[in-house]
């Protein structure tokens, strides 16, 4: 989850991506995909409140906003 935070600066994603397995995002996508799909179980199990609120489903939309913005940046690398 760092990792995918902190590549959402350009500069310091192009240093990460030099590190990583064929030097793309792939395997990072593939386990925050992952922790995303295990969050939303996780949410699923609470309740929501009176106005239909669920307060963990934030934190679930919060990682995939990152990981749309992880994929947009290995986008703009190809």
């Amino acid at each position: 989850m760092l990792l995918g935070y902190l590549s959402q600066s350009r500069h310091i994603a192009a240093r990460i991506r030099t590190e990583l397995p064929g030097r793309h995002f792939g395997a990072l996508v593939g386990c925050i995909e992952e922790f995303i799909s295990h969050h939303k179980k996780v949410d699923a199990l609470f309740k929501h409140d009176a106005r239909g609120h669920n307060p963990h489903n934030s934190v679930t939309e919060r990682l995939s906003r990152m990981l749309a913005g992880l994929k947009d940046i290995e986008e703009s690398f190809i």
